[in-house]
């Protein structure tokens, strides 16, 4: 192999690992339509901003997984998915076991599986791209 043949396999493969990367989805998750209070610590604030905690003032009621697809155009760049499911499935669950907010919340994201399928395809902008996010915490209520 001569020295043309390996650059062209460097810049094949280094093509391939980046069209792969380039592509998913994006969401702004802000809890906008959240009627309750979130927190990722084990703790909320009272109106006066006391600290109430579990054990002290706050009951663990409930574990909740809240879980979206979303889609992205031009890598990403353009969010095809609204973030109001997640708000209201939270709402839902949290009214559902009369809670007054939700601690320890965690937020985690991964690719789903179309955007490996056709790797090639992912160079252009207009070819969809998915990941999920999963929206995870503990449900609390006064004692």
């Amino acid at each position: 192999m001569n020295k043309k043949s390996h650059l062209f396999f460097i810049a094949s493969g280094l093509l391939f690992i980046g069209t792969n990367c380039a592509h998913g989805g994006m969401i702004n998750l802000r809890f906008q339509n959240l009627q309750y209070p979130a927190s990722m610590s084990s703790y909320l604030y009272d109106m006066n901003w006391n600290r109430m905690q579990p054990g002290k003032n706050l009951e663990y009621v409930n574990k909740v997984t809240v879980s979206k697809k979303i889609w992205g155009l031009g890598w990403g760049a353009v969010s095809l998915s609204s973030a109001n499911y997640i708000d209201d499935q939270l709402n839902r669950e949290i009214k559902k076991v009369n809670g007054v907010g939700i601690v320890n919340v965690s937020v985690s994201t991964r690719g789903c599986g179309l955007n490996g399928l056709l790797p090639f395809l992912t160079i252009l902008p207009i070819v969809p791209g998915c990941g999920r996010v999963t929206v995870q915490g503990i449900i609390v209520r006064l004692k």
